[in-house]
């Protein structure tokens, strides 16, 4: 892959400017693509003007990334233009987080994510949670943190992930969860609950609540710190 970067000429001054929608194409193992051209979907954030991004591990497992498509905020149909290609940095599995770098820099990003040294966060704190579900335009979704049980993932450890009232769906993966002023990155989305829902008579999406990897853990920090 050429790999030679396009530099962004936009400054990046909100967080929301800082959200990436991944089209993947479809794993050798997917047999029931979620999308119309056969792929896959997800979310990731911006974590500095390089490049880097931050996103789910199980985003990038047996899948083509090399020919995955990235765009801005969200919104190819709304004028800005993609990045294609994107390589895997370091793929932190045992957290459900993969560090990935796109083929694009920016010399005018005002603002990056801030990560909490400590999860000082209790049940029904409020957060936000950023999306680009479904390619539109990244939106922010008001929830709090809910009690974390019933937990059957083998990795990322239960006492490494919380849970919130958000209700995601496909696409949201490596969604990032902030403090309501978003003044602190504390988690990214990995997964949802069993407890699933459906939202509209005529929607056949299935949403859960969101679970999340806790990013104040000094692991996660030590490997996150070289590129904030």
């Amino acid at each position: 892959m050429d790999f030679r970067p396009r530099r962004l000429t936009g400054e990046i001054l909100d967080v929301k400017d800082l959200i990436l929608f991944i089209a993947l194409p479809p794993s050798n193992a997917q047999k029931n693509p979620i999308y119309a051209w056969g792929g896959y979907s997800a979310t990731g954030i911006l974590l500095n003007n390089e490049g880097y991004v931050l996103t789910n591990s199980h985003v990038i497992h047996d899948r083509p990334v090399e020919k995955a498509t990235i765009y801005l905020s969200g919104m190819p149909f709304w004028g800005v233009f993609p990045f294609n290609g994107i390589r895997v940095v370091e793929d932190l599995e045992d957290y459900e987080l993969a560090i990935i770098q796109t083929s694009f820099k920016s010399s005018r990003m005002r603002i990056k994510p801030k990560i909490p040294k400590t999860f000082n966060y209790s049940h029904g704190t409020s957060l936000k949670l950023i999306t680009s579900r479904y390619m539109r335009e990244s939106i922010a979704d008001d929830g709090t943190i809910i009690p974390n049980d019933n937990y059957d993932c083998s990795k990322p450890r239960h006492e490494d992930t919380f849970k919130t009232s958000h209700l995601v769906t496909f696409g949201d993966s490596g969604s990032p969860v902030f403090t309501n002023d978003y003044g602190e990155l504390v988690g990214i989305a990995f997964g949802k609950t069993k407890d699933r829902v459906i939202v509209g008579e005529d929607v056949l999406t299935q949403f859960g609540h969101a679970v999340c990897t806790k990013l104040a853990n000094p692991d996660i920090s030590a490997k996150l710190g070289k590129y904030l």
